[in-house]
């Protein structure tokens, strides 16, 4: 289920945020990869995975995101997957850092 919820929200990145838009928003397959790999950095548990996946992708896709309508778009599509797949606030309790 974890790795649906990294392709869905990779593929929902990739189709909103496009080259076309800005020449640096290119996300390829890589980054899934990165992202996979930025996890194992943790001593992760069930009570901390969500948190830590939702920090990873802001890293990864956020942190790339120019304006601030395309964050909140990001930061829509990021909330949605984890509350619809595992129906997880994590994200109200995380700052923009």
């Amino acid at each position: 289920q974890l790795a649906g919820s990294l392709v869905q929200l990779y593929e929902q990145v990739r189709a909103k945020f496009t080259v076309d838009d800005h020449s640096h928003y290119l996300f390829t397959p890589c980054i899934l990869t990165e992202w996979v790999l930025s996890l194992l950095r943790y001593d992760l548990t069930a009570d901390s995975i969500m948190e830590v996946v939702a920090y990873e992708a802001r890293r990864l896709f956020r942190d790339r995101l120019v304006s601030s309508k395309d964050l909140h778009n990001f930061d829509n599509i990021l909330s949605s997957i984890i509350r619809g797949d595992w129906g997880s606030d994590v994200l109200d309790n995380m700052t923009d850092g």
